[in-house]
């Protein structure tokens, strides 16, 4: 298979799983982890699925983000 072809199938996989009621965060993993094995193969799949929620919890912006929602809470508050 081509790269369009298995993007179009994993779009058209996207769609009928959120018509099926399923939340989008499952669903974008799962068609983006059957993407991935289509092209890379098992083991690139296998090994995303461990790095990439690490790699993207561990990033210092988004660390920021909840500190500043607290603390403006923190002032509304005071």
């Amino acid at each position: 298979m081509s790269g369009i072809e298995i993007g179009l199938l994993a779009l058209v996989l996207l769609i009928a799983a959120l018509l099926l009621g399923m939340p989008i965060g499952p669903a974008l993993i799962g068609v983006s982890f059957l993407g991935l094995w289509a092209v890379k193969g098992w083991t690139v799949a296998l090994g995303a699925l461990g790095v990439v929620p690490f790699n993207f919890a561990a990033n210092w912006v988004l660390s920021s983000l909840p500190m500043f929602l607290l603390l403006g809470h923190l002032c509304h508050r005071a």
